[in-house]
């Protein structure tokens, strides 16, 4: 059983292996082989680079085109990204959404959708990267991708 957000998850799984935990400080990790239904209800579909430091990824958010204040970007991917909101504003399960990312020379905006909600942390979805059901990012997301995975990777072999 564990704790995903505000709820209780109890699931039965078969376990692979047991080994110290390479991000988590030598805490053990279990390598589970998960039930079919259970990895097909989670929702991601890309790897998502952890945001190391805020300062890392400008981020603009608008909702309903008014300006979300406090918006800090926890990790991307090329389809969306985790957000945390420390504004007032409230953000609408329906909200039109824009994002807007920089890093160095690279800027990029889209449109997106939230997806969960989990307190001040909001998973947002990017629809228009996918065309026609296949993974079409603009270039400025895939270098922005590329070089937070490189600095995420680089801290990571310190």
């Amino acid at each position: 059983s564990c704790r995903f957000g505000q709820r209780n998850r109890v699931f039965i799984a078969t376990l692979l292996a047991v080994r110290p935990g390479e991000m988590s400080g030598g805490a053990l990790e279990l390598l589970l082989k998960i039930p079919g239904e259970i990895a097909a209800g989670d929702p991601r579909m890309a790897f998502r680079v952890p945001i190391l430091k805020p300062a890392d990824l400008e981020i603009a958010l608008q909702a309903d085109g008014a300006p979300v204040e406090g918006a800090v970007a926890l990790n991307l991917s090329l389809i969306g990204m985790l957000i945390e909101v420390w504004g007032e504003a409230e953000i609408l399960a329906d909200a039109k959404l824009k994002v807007s990312l920089r890093r160095g020379k690279d800027l990029v905006r889209l449109h997106a959708e939230l997806r969960r909600r989990y307190e001040r942390r909001m998973a947002i979805f990017f629809p228009d990267v996918l065309k026609d059901g296949n993974l079409d990012p603009p270039q400025g997301l895939h270098g922005i991708v590329r070089d937070l995975e490189a600095l995420w990777l680089r801290q990571r072999a310190r």
